[in-house]
This record gives structure tokens, C-alpha cells and sequence, in this order.
């Protein structure tokens, strides 16, 4: 692509950016030609402006120029999430995205060699600790190496230079500094000032080639108190982690992102540094680096600090598949909360062309005010106090589920929920979308794509999704033709074939005394 030098309204990706924000206020419709443009190939030019670079190693690196932006957005992907972690181990990749913060063996610490030996020792007593917890329940020699453990990491932490990762960043301008684990993968995420590119690049390179996971034991205790207030105690939470559990019996998508409380308590540092030694390696990351930039300059200064990273070995694969449902699977989770509902039917994931009918059929029932089961349910009838469905749940690298979740309103009743829901399902089989129906829904969801891509942090995510899950990220190109083809004919087979009793796993949230009535066919 050629590179202007008059500024942000000489460059073709940020001129048309500076459109796309102004469109913004005029409406759908004017929103509605900039998606039609990435549709008919323009793709707002990023098929010229993304520039993509492998290193010896096998990390791949994305880089698009926007001179309109006086700042740089940062993503690293690791394709590796709760949906890699050996049986036993759930909760690893997420406990792992929390140790990543810690430092390194320079960022930190005082003095790491001293720090080193005593972290040893926490790891000796912790192992030690556990494997006497297996034998000798309530014994006196537990109370005692607990006491010596928390001397020890007590000494260890006077080595400690807490938070200092984060001190750096936020003194050179960061903005965003974060992460987020969930099934398919881990992303780390900043924005910085345009002249902070090569601190990022340090700072990274340092983060993933010699982390330190000093305070592990207690980050671990962390994220069981996070389980506790964001599942156990979480009535949506503890739901939705029942209903996937139940929907998914041999896939691990039915294992919980957070972990299993007993796979937490049982957690040691040896199997984070197993983990991040076979996932957090250059072939398995993707990053994208995104605004005020010069490609062909800056990526040698990434190449510089990157390459040094070995390539390590291809980390092994999910072979477990999910095998076909052969009826209905239901659950019933007791709480001391207002009545909820969870219905999944298992779905193939992209590139199958019933992926994209199923994002179709997602805003067709729940996208916005004049959807099918909102305007029922909530508006009309007045049945729910809200109506949700999703398309991908609980993540896109394997297939997965498409989800309806509802919460009644009193006085009606979770199955008052269902009976709609299998009622329009019923209509999508039998009754063909309206042309005007469908074209609205395509454009509903064309907008919400393109608008996901005006900012750097949301262009850069998804560059790296797609990049690391989907093949390449020139596939987010083909998206909104992809929903402009489909027919009403596609979504009639799809909703046939798919949204069926045998295909169905419902969950329901419930009062011990709703339970009791339900079982006596009350």
C-alpha cells in the first residue's frame, strides 16, 4: 500500500476510519454502506494495509499503519485456554494469566537468586504438604508444615518488588493493561504512546521467556475466592456452569474456565510451569500491533527482542470430540434466587456454513427491540425480565452450542420461557423468513461486525482471532458476504437439523420448593 505523508487525511485506512465515526451518528443506514463496501472487497483497504511477518520461530505478527492515532495497541494471543488443560488441571490457563503479572527474573524481585532458593522451598513444603493431606487427614504434622509454608512464603515475599510490572507501564502512558482467559485462548492487551514500541517489545519479550511465578499460592487462593463469588455464589454463574457441564460430557468445553475448586486447592507451581512451557511458545501466539506505526521500520525492532524466544515444541491437541446426543439432557440447580433458564443445542463451528446461520438466527430472535423473543416475551406478553441467545458458546475452535437464556417475570414460570422459545423454533422450521426480515437481521449483523473495527483494540483483536483460530486473519474479510448469502431456505434446514428435542440440553435455576413441585408434576 502506498504511505501518504500529508497526515491522517492522507492515509486511505484512517481517512476511511474518520468516516466510519462520522457515519456513526447518521444511522444504520449510513452505517450500512460501510459494511456493503467490505462486503463488495474494499474491506476498508486493510486486505493492502495488514502486514503480516513470521519469525524463524513460528510467532506470527500483524501490523497495520493508522497515522490518524498518536497511540499503539498491543495483543498477544497464546491459543491455549481451559479447553487444553489435562484432566484434573482445570483452571490452569486462567491461574496462569494471573501469574503472568508477577514479573520476571529483572522486573520484580530485589535480589532473584535469593528469591529463587526460597521459592524452592515454598514449592518442597506445598508438595510435601499435599501429598500428607492424601495420607493423614487432620494430622498434627499438617498443621505444621502449614505453619512452615507460610513462613517461608512470608520470606519469600521480602524479596518481592509487588505490582513494579505494572508501576512501569503506567508511568510510560499504558492504557488497558490487562488480560482475559477463557476456552479457546489467553490475551494480553495494552495501549501505549507510539514512542513506547520498543519498551512493549522488552517488556513482553521479558514477560514470556522468563516469568517468575512467585506468589503462586496465594494468586491460587485468589482465584478460588473468584470461583466462589463469581459461580457458588452466582446464581447465573453456578447455571451456566452446571448447563455446560451437563451439555458437553466428554468434550472439555464442559470444564469450567475458572477450574473445579478441588483442581485448584490441589494446584502446585510445577504444573503451572509444565503448562506455560508447553503452550506459551512463539508458534502457538499471534500478535497484532495496530496504529501510529512504521511497519517496515518497527518490525526489526520487534524481530530484535522476539526472536531470541526457542520455538519450542507443537504443543498437543484437543482429540476428545463430542459425541452426538441421543435425547433431551435436563438439570436442575437449587438456589435461593429468582427462577432462570438455560436451552443449548449442539452446532457445528466455522468454517461450517451453519455457523454463520446461526448468527443469523441469534439476532433474528434476540437482536434488539423488534427481534422475535424479545418483542414476545418481554414486550407483549411480558413473560421475561430478559431473553438472551448466542451463537458460540462456550467458545469458536471447536463445535459448540447455540444457547437461549431467559429470566422470567413474575408471576410466570421458567417453562412459560420454554414454550415460546420451542414455539418460534417450531416457525423458523416451518415458515421461510420474509425477504425484508432477513435483510434487516444481515444488516443488523454486518454493522455490528464493521463497528467492532473502529478502534484499534477492537481491529486488533480480531485481527488475532481470526489469525489464530480461523486460519488467517484475511478470513474476517469474507464475513459479511458470508451473511449476506445466506437464504431463508438455509435457515429452515439449519434450524431442522439442529434445534431439535435430542439435540437439547436445558437448565433450569430453582427454589427447593419449586423443585418439589415440579417432580410431583404440580
Amino acid at each position: 500500500m502506498k504511505q501518504s505523508r500529508s497526515g491522517s487525511r492522507g492515509n486511505p485506512v484512517c481517512r476511511r476510519y474518520f468516516l466510519f465515526s462520522a457515519l456513526v451518528t447518521v444511522g444504520v443506514a449510513a452505517l450500512l454502506l460501510v459494511s456493503l463496501a467490505v462486503a463488495n472487497g474494499q474491506d476498508l483497504e486493510l486486505r493492502e494495509a495488514v502486514q503480516k511477518f513470521i519469525l524463524d520461530n513460528g510467532l506470527r505478527i500483524l501490523m497495520v499503519k493508522r497515522e490518524c492515532s498518536p497511540t499503539v495497541s498491543f495483543r498477544v494471543l497464546f491459543k491455549t485456554g481451559g479447553v487444553d488443560e489435562p484432566r484434573g488441571k482445570a483452571g490452569l490457563a486462567h491461574v496462569l494469566e494471573h501469574m503472568m503479572f508477577k514479573g520476571t527474573t529483572t522486573i520484580g524481585t530485589k535480589d532473584y537468586e535469593k528469591e529463587r532458593i526460597l521459592l524452592e522451598k515454598v514449592d518442597e513444603l506445598a508438595e510435601r504438604l499435599l501429598r500428607v493431606q492424601d495420607t493423614e487427614r487432620g494430622s498434627q504434622e499438617i498443621e505444621l508444615l502449614r505453619q512452615a509454608l507460610q513462613a517461608a512464603q512470608a520470606e519469600a515475599e521480602m524479596y518481592i518488588q509487588a505490582g513494579e510490572l505494572n508501576r512501569i507501564y503506567d508511568e510510560n502512558g499504558a492504557v488497558g493493561f490487562n488480560a482475559a482467559t477463557w476456552q479457546d485462548g489467553t490475551m494480553y492487551m495494552v495501549s501505549l504512546p507510539s514512542n513506547r514500541l520498543e519498551l512493549w517489545a522488552r517488556l513482553t519479550t521479558d514477560s514470556i521467556a522468563n516469568p517468575v511465578f512467585r506468589q503462586f499460592y496465594r494468586e491460587r487462593d485468589v482465584v478460588v475466592e473468584e470461583r466462589r463469588q463469581r459461580t457458588e455464589t452466582d446464581p447465573t454463574g453456578l447455571l451456566t456452569e452446571q448447563f455446560l457441564a451437563a451439555a458437553f460430557i466428554a468434550h472439555p468445553y464442559g470444564r469450567p474456565t475458572v477450574g473445579w475448586l478441588s483442581d485448584l486447592e490441589r494446584m502446585v507451581r510445577s504444573d503451572l510451569r509444565q503448562f506455560y512451557g508447553r503452550y506459551y511458545i512463539p508458534s502457538n501466539a499471534v500478535i497484532a500491533v495496530m496504529g501510529g506505526i512504521q511497519p517496515e521500520q518497527d518490525i526489526e525492532i520487534i524481530r530484535r527482542y522476539f526472536s531470541v524466544i526457542p520455538p519450542g515444541k507443537p504443543p498437543p491437541q484437543v482429540v476428545t470430540r463430542e459425541p452426538q446426543q441421543q435425547g433431551e439432557r435436563r438439570v436442575v440447580v437449587k438456589f435461593d434466587a429468582g427462577p432462570e433458564v438455560f436451552v443449548g443445542y449442539h452446532k457445528p463451528t466455522y468454517p461450517d456454513r451453519a455457523a454463520y446461520v446461526f448468527d443469523v438466527i441469534d439476532i433474528l430472535l434476540t437482536g434488539g427491540r423488534t427481534s422475535r423473543l424479545f418483542k414476545r416475551m418481554v414486550i407483549q406478553e411480558r413473560l421475561a425480565l430478559s431473553v438472551k441467545t448466542g451463537s458460540s458458546l462456550p467458545g469458536n475452535r471447536y463445535d459448540n452450542l447455540f444457547f437461549f437464556h431467559g429470566v422470567p417475570q413474575v408471576p410466570h414460570t421458567s417453562q412459560d420461557l420454554e414454550r415460546i422459545l420451542y414455539e418460534e423454533i417450531e416457525r423458523l422450521k416451518t415458515e421461510a423468513v420474509t425477504a425484508r426480515e432477513l435483510q434487516k437481521v444481515k444488516n443488523q449483523v454486518r454493522v455490528d461486525f464493521i463497528y467492532t473495527l473502529q478502534s484499534n483494540e477492537g481491529l486488533a483483536s480480531q485481527l488475532v482471532y481470526y489469525e489464530a483460530f480461523f486460519g488467517g486473519w484475511e478470513r474476517m474479510l469474507e464475513y459479511p458476504g458470508m451473511i449476506e448469502s445466506i437464504t431463508p431456505e438455509e435457515i429452515m434446514e439449519v434450524a431442522q437439523t439442529y434445534l431439535i428435542e435430542d439435540n437439547r440440553t436445558v437448565a433450569t435455576l430453582v427454589k427447593k420448593a419449586q423443585e418439589t413441585e415440579m417432580i410431583r408434576g404440580e
